[in-house]
């Protein structure tokens, strides 16, 4: 997305680079805030299979192009490379109704701590016969409460 490959980082070995980085991501979790930058993804529609009809949108999966640097902050924070078990998707015996069960509770125990609850939600599914097939810009807000 910002036309920063990962080989650069990888195969830069640039110590300045390197302290840059870890200042603004320390920066970052010091003042509980990201740059803009970090919440803008491109969403390319792919096609699941290369022999089903392109005109099909429910043949399409939306993958999220972000900016490198975001990427590189998220697995620093979350190094762990396994399966989220709040992930529900593409999981063996999982479904919707078991992110829907995490979500209820979540929310009954928002509210009875009164505390503020930020919900983002994105089905890219129907969108696709409406829009730019190539992609399209995705602003996305972080919110720490």
């Amino acid at each position: 997305m910002d036309s920063v490959a990962s080989e650069y980082l990888i195969n830069g070995n640039s110590s300045h680079l390197c302290s840059c980085l870890a200042s603004l991501y320390a920066q970052m979790l010091e003042h509980n805030c990201v740059p803009t930058c970090f919440n803008t993804g491109v969403i390319i529609p792919i096609l699941k299979k290369a022999t089903l009809d392109p005109n099909i949108p429910e043949y399409y999966r939306p993958i999220i192009l972000s900016s490198t640097y975001s990427k590189l902050f998220e697995s620093t924070i979350m190094p762990d490379v396994t399966l989220n078990n709040n992930q529900f998707v593409f999981r063996k015996g999982c479904g919707t109704s078991f992110g829907i069960g995490l979500l209820t509770d979540l929310l009954c125990d928002y509210k009875q701590s009164r505390s503020p609850m930020f919900i983002c939600s994105l089905d890219t599914e129907k969108c696709f016969d409406s829009l730019w097939h190539h992609g399209f810009v995705l602003q996305v807000t972080i919110v720490f409460p």
